[in-house]
């Protein structure tokens, strides 16, 4: 009589032990997968991220040497010129037409980067955009 148990018992005792190994080894596995999903989504949102950014510093980058550029091919900033010579001395002192010089080519190479810079949205991928510009003469 000792071995004799219920069927219920009996299927009870194996059945729950099975079920709950299954269930385990299903959430681990899914875990497991979820999360290098995850992780991998997570690396390619971050190359993304980069390459946009490293797109846009480009971008704005070369609008900026294009600016310099013209900036050393005018022939009207000789002051700069002379102001950017003269302060190569120790006994420099910075005067005030020296600030008008440094203030004039400033205004002149952010001039030319905004041109640029509306050029740029008004002509996209060498497509006239047609969205109005409030800048944009």
């Amino acid at each position: 009589m000792k071995g004799t148990r219920s069927i219920t018992s009996t299927i009870l005792w194996r059945l729950i032990p099975g079920l709950i190994f299954f269930v385990a080894s299903t959430g681990l596995v899914s875990y497991y997968l979820s999360a290098e999903q995850l992780k991998s989504n997570a690396y390619d949102n971050i190359y993304d991220t980069v390459s946009q950014t490293k797109n846009y510093l480009d971008d704005r980058l070369d609008v900026l040497l294009a600016a310099v550029v013209a900036l050393s091919n005018n022939n009207s900033n000789k002051d700069l010129t002379q102001t950017l010579h003269a302060s190569e001395e120790p006994d420099y002192m910075t005067g005030p037409s020296d600030y008008i010089a440094l203030n004039q080519a400033g205004v002149f190479v952010l001039n030319q980067a905004n041109e640029k810079e509306r050029m740029k949205s008004f002509f996209a991928n060498g497509k006239k955009n047609l969205r109005k510009e409030k800048n944009l003469q």
